[in-house]
Protein backbone atom coordinates (compact mmCIF):
# COMPACT_ATOMS: atom_id res chain seq x y z
CA UNK A 1 0.00 0.00 0.00
CA UNK A 2 1.30 3.85 -0.47
CA UNK A 3 2.43 5.49 2.26
CA UNK A 4 -0.90 8.02 1.97
CA UNK A 5 -2.95 5.21 3.18
CA UNK A 6 -1.05 5.22 6.54
CA UNK A 7 -2.20 8.56 7.26
CA UNK A 8 -5.23 8.35 6.72
CA UNK A 9 -8.05 8.92 9.23
CA UNK A 10 -8.88 5.38 10.98
CA UNK A 11 -13.00 5.70 9.69
CA UNK A 12 -11.97 6.22 6.18
CA UNK A 13 -9.22 3.43 6.56
CA UNK A 14 -11.86 0.99 8.23
CA UNK A 15 -14.10 1.64 5.28
CA UNK A 16 -12.07 0.69 2.87
CA UNK A 17 -10.67 -2.49 4.68
CA UNK A 18 -14.31 -3.36 5.00
CA UNK A 19 -15.23 -2.91 1.45
CA UNK A 20 -12.56 -5.11 0.73
CA UNK A 21 -13.35 -7.89 2.78
CA UNK A 22 -17.22 -7.92 2.05
CA UNK A 23 -16.10 -7.69 -1.97
CA UNK A 24 -12.93 -10.41 -1.83
CA UNK A 25 -14.75 -12.47 0.77
CA UNK A 26 -17.84 -13.00 -1.03
CA UNK A 27 -16.13 -13.05 -4.74
CA UNK A 28 -12.56 -13.44 -4.56
CA UNK A 29 -9.63 -12.19 -6.10
CA UNK A 30 -10.10 -12.93 -9.38
CA UNK A 31 -13.99 -11.90 -9.55
CA UNK A 32 -13.50 -9.08 -7.29
CA UNK A 33 -14.67 -5.61 -8.03
CA UNK A 34 -11.97 -2.90 -7.22
CA UNK A 35 -15.44 -0.29 -9.10
CA UNK A 36 -17.52 -2.44 -6.27
CA UNK A 37 -15.10 -1.73 -3.47
CA UNK A 38 -15.22 1.95 -4.44
CA UNK A 39 -18.92 2.09 -4.14
CA UNK A 40 -18.97 0.12 -0.80
CA UNK A 41 -15.93 2.43 0.62
CA UNK A 42 -17.87 5.63 -0.41
CA UNK A 43 -14.92 6.87 -2.31
CA UNK A 44 -13.87 7.79 -5.71
CA UNK A 45 -11.71 5.58 -8.19
CA UNK A 46 -9.26 8.20 -8.24
CA UNK A 47 -9.26 8.67 -4.36
CA UNK A 48 -8.96 4.76 -4.17
CA UNK A 49 -5.41 4.34 -5.99
CA UNK A 50 -4.14 7.52 -3.92
CA UNK A 51 -3.85 4.59 -1.40
CA UNK A 52 -3.21 1.80 -3.36
CA UNK A 53 -1.26 0.62 -5.95
CA UNK A 54 -2.87 -2.05 -7.84
CA UNK A 55 -5.78 -3.88 -6.97
CA UNK A 56 -3.40 -6.98 -6.21
CA UNK A 57 -2.22 -4.34 -3.57
CA UNK A 58 -5.02 -4.13 -1.61
CA UNK A 59 -5.93 -7.58 -1.80
CA UNK A 60 -2.72 -8.72 -0.18
CA UNK A 61 -3.05 -5.86 2.66
CA UNK A 62 -6.39 -6.58 3.06
CA UNK A 63 -5.37 -10.43 3.55
CA UNK A 64 -2.68 -10.02 5.72
CA UNK A 65 -5.08 -7.60 7.54
CA UNK A 66 -7.70 -10.05 8.11
CA UNK A 67 -4.98 -13.02 9.34
CA UNK A 68 -3.34 -10.74 12.17
CA UNK A 69 -7.01 -9.92 13.25
CA UNK A 70 -7.70 -13.54 13.82
CA UNK A 71 -4.35 -15.02 15.06
CA UNK A 72 -4.11 -12.25 17.44
CA UNK A 73 -8.05 -12.92 18.54
CA UNK A 74 -6.43 -16.84 19.00
CA UNK A 75 -3.66 -15.79 20.95
CA UNK A 76 -5.11 -13.46 22.96
CA UNK A 77 -7.81 -15.60 23.50
CA UNK A 78 -5.53 -19.03 24.67
CA UNK A 79 -3.40 -16.39 27.11
CA UNK A 80 -6.49 -15.28 28.81
CA UNK A 81 -7.91 -18.63 29.29
CA UNK A 82 -4.24 -20.99 29.74
CA UNK A 83 -1.74 -17.95 31.09
CA UNK A 84 0.57 -19.99 28.84
CA UNK A 85 0.58 -21.21 25.38
CA UNK A 86 0.36 -25.14 25.14
CA UNK A 87 3.61 -26.42 24.48
CA UNK A 88 2.16 -29.45 22.56
CA UNK A 89 1.51 -28.78 18.72
CA UNK A 90 -1.98 -30.82 19.09
CA UNK A 91 -3.34 -29.02 21.91
CA UNK A 92 -2.73 -25.57 20.80
CA UNK A 93 -4.45 -26.59 17.18
CA UNK A 94 -7.50 -27.33 19.94
CA UNK A 95 -6.97 -24.49 21.63
CA UNK A 96 -6.87 -22.45 18.88
CA UNK A 97 -9.55 -23.65 17.38
CA UNK A 98 -11.65 -22.86 20.11
CA UNK A 99 -11.13 -19.44 19.87
CA UNK A 100 -10.98 -19.49 16.32
CA UNK A 101 -14.53 -20.29 15.75
CA UNK A 102 -15.95 -17.49 17.29
CA UNK A 103 -14.30 -14.97 15.41
CA UNK A 104 -15.62 -17.07 12.18
CA UNK A 105 -18.91 -16.53 13.51
CA UNK A 106 -18.81 -13.32 13.96
CA UNK A 107 -16.80 -12.20 10.77
CA UNK A 108 -17.92 -14.83 7.84
CA UNK A 109 -16.71 -12.76 4.81
CA UNK A 110 -13.79 -11.98 6.77
CA UNK A 111 -13.27 -16.09 6.76
CA UNK A 112 -14.74 -16.39 3.51
CA UNK A 113 -11.69 -14.15 2.42
CA UNK A 114 -9.52 -16.53 3.94
CA UNK A 115 -10.82 -19.60 2.41
CA UNK A 116 -11.04 -18.25 -1.04
CA UNK A 117 -7.57 -17.69 -0.82
CA UNK A 118 -6.25 -21.15 -1.13
CA UNK A 119 -8.10 -21.10 -4.67
CA UNK A 120 -6.22 -18.30 -6.24
CA UNK A 121 -4.14 -19.83 -9.54
CA UNK A 122 -2.32 -16.87 -10.30
CA UNK A 123 1.52 -18.23 -9.76
CA UNK A 124 3.47 -15.26 -7.79
CA UNK A 125 0.60 -14.34 -6.43
CA UNK A 126 -0.20 -17.67 -4.62
CA UNK A 127 3.23 -17.50 -3.38
CA UNK A 128 3.14 -14.60 -1.55
CA UNK A 129 -0.71 -15.58 -0.55
CA UNK A 130 1.17 -18.48 0.80
CA UNK A 131 3.87 -16.47 2.84
CA UNK A 132 1.09 -14.21 4.31
CA UNK A 133 -0.52 -17.26 5.59
CA UNK A 134 2.69 -19.14 6.68
CA UNK A 135 4.46 -16.18 8.44
CA UNK A 136 1.32 -15.59 10.73
CA UNK A 137 1.36 -19.26 11.22
CA UNK A 138 4.72 -19.20 12.51
CA UNK A 139 3.93 -16.14 14.63
CA UNK A 140 1.15 -18.89 16.83
CA UNK A 141 2.57 -22.36 16.23
CA UNK A 142 6.60 -21.44 15.67
CA UNK A 143 7.67 -22.35 19.28
CA UNK A 144 5.57 -25.66 19.69
CA UNK A 145 7.60 -28.98 20.97
CA UNK A 146 6.98 -30.95 18.07
CA UNK A 147 10.00 -33.20 19.31
CA UNK A 148 8.00 -36.23 20.09
CA UNK A 149 6.54 -36.86 16.82
CA UNK A 150 7.21 -39.19 14.37
CA UNK A 151 7.15 -36.86 11.59
CA UNK A 152 9.85 -33.69 11.18
CA UNK A 153 8.00 -30.23 11.94
CA UNK A 154 7.90 -28.97 8.77
CA UNK A 155 5.50 -32.32 7.43
CA UNK A 156 3.58 -31.59 11.06
CA UNK A 157 2.68 -28.00 9.64
CA UNK A 158 2.03 -28.97 6.55
CA UNK A 159 -0.86 -31.44 7.82
CA UNK A 160 -1.76 -29.01 9.96
CA UNK A 161 -2.55 -26.33 7.38
CA UNK A 162 -4.31 -28.91 5.15
CA UNK A 163 -6.39 -29.26 8.82
CA UNK A 164 -6.98 -25.88 8.84
CA UNK A 165 -8.19 -25.41 5.17
CA UNK A 166 -10.43 -28.65 5.12
CA UNK A 167 -12.57 -27.08 8.49
CA UNK A 168 -12.54 -23.39 7.42
CA UNK A 169 -14.20 -24.44 4.68
CA UNK A 170 -16.57 -26.84 6.18
CA UNK A 171 -17.49 -23.91 8.61
CA UNK A 172 -18.57 -22.01 5.65
CA UNK A 173 -20.84 -24.57 4.69
CA UNK A 174 -22.54 -25.25 7.95
CA UNK A 175 -23.09 -21.65 8.16
CA UNK A 176 -24.82 -21.16 5.03
CA UNK A 177 -27.48 -23.70 5.48
CA UNK A 178 -28.34 -21.45 8.75
CA UNK A 179 -28.25 -24.15 11.48
CA UNK A 180 -27.78 -21.90 13.91
CA UNK A 181 -24.62 -20.74 16.05
CA UNK A 182 -24.22 -23.65 18.96
CA UNK A 183 -24.56 -26.19 16.10
CA UNK A 184 -21.89 -24.55 13.74
CA UNK A 185 -19.83 -24.43 16.54
CA UNK A 186 -20.45 -28.12 17.61
CA UNK A 187 -20.29 -29.39 14.08
CA UNK A 188 -16.62 -27.36 13.91
CA UNK A 189 -15.15 -28.56 16.67
CA UNK A 190 -16.12 -32.33 16.19
CA UNK A 191 -14.32 -32.09 13.37
CA UNK A 192 -10.78 -31.10 14.85
CA UNK A 193 -11.83 -33.56 18.02
CA UNK A 194 -11.77 -36.41 15.40
CA UNK A 195 -8.90 -35.31 13.45
CA UNK A 196 -6.50 -34.59 16.40
CA UNK A 197 -7.80 -37.52 18.01
CA UNK A 198 -6.55 -39.30 14.08
CA UNK A 199 -3.41 -38.08 14.24
CA UNK A 200 -2.45 -38.12 18.42
CA UNK A 201 -3.47 -41.76 17.78
CA UNK A 202 -2.74 -43.05 14.44
CA UNK A 203 -5.22 -44.60 11.97
CA UNK A 204 -4.01 -48.54 12.76
CA UNK A 205 -5.51 -50.31 15.54
CA UNK A 206 -2.96 -50.85 18.16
Amino acid sequence: MKQTFDHLNREKKERVIGAAVREFGRYGYEKGSTDRIIKLAGISKGGLYEYIESKEDLYLYTLDSIYTELYDHIASGIRSGAGDMPADMLVRLHRAAEEAVDYYIARPEALSLIVKAAFVYDGPLVDRIRKIFRDHFEKLFGDVDASSYACNRERLFDLSSWILQKTRLDFLREFHKGDGEESIRRSYLGNWDFYLSVLRKGIYES
